[in-house]
């Protein structure tokens, strides 16, 4: 009975653990595609050696992300040109989704251009809580809360967890050396 529970118990911690770091790899993507959307900004500011810092940070920080190739003009104004008709719900969709630098600069530039379109805007907004970007959600006039306690509470869940199986690994370890004769 106790080895079928501590079975059950250590698979249990480790399916927990794993969908912690599986979370933290989404925050370090998000991390890498803010990243990206600087770069994106630094070429638009011709400054190339920038951008390819910052690109180079993105990769190390989520290393499945890819060098961006930039879209021409064409395939921005199309893009655009479907935010103003009934293809902008699957686009801000597929944003939330899979948020990616060009959909993130065009959302900011169609907000520039249309101040009160508030669906753009909550997106927008979502985005950059998860990325923690206050600097850009100061430029949409979002006031964060005071305190990031969901970070703080999955930052010491995670440190409890890893102390809990540590223990429960060491607790087996000693139970194993006192069955050991001398």
């Amino acid at each position: 009975m106790k080895k079928k529970f501590t079975k059950i118990f250590s698979i249990s911690m480790g399916l927990i653990l794993l969908g912690f770091v599986a979370a933290e790899a989404q925050d370090s993507r998000q991390q890498a595609l803010f990243l990206l959307r600087k770069a994106r900004q630094a070429q638009e500011r011709n400054e190339p050696a920038k951008a390819q810092v910052l690109i180079k940070q993105a990769q190390k920080l989520h290393p499945g992300i890819q060098e961006p190739v930039w879209p021409t003009q064409k395939q921005l104004n199309q893009k655009f040109d479907d935010l103003k008709t009934a293809a902008r719900h699957d686009l801000l969709n597929n944003f939330r989704k899979e948020p990616d630098p060009d959909t993130l600069w065009l959302l900011e530039v169609f907000l520039a251009r249309n101040p009160h379109d508030k669906e753009v805007r909550n997106t927008l907004i979502e985005f950059y809580l998860a990325t923690s970007d206050q600097q850009s959600l100061k430029r949409l006039g979002h006031t964060p809360p005071k305190a990031d306690y969901i970070g703080t509470i999955r930052k010491i869940t995670i440190a409890l967890l890893i102390a809990a199986l540590a223990l429960w690994q060491l607790w087996l370890l000693l139970k194993e050396i006192i069955r050991l004769p001398s």
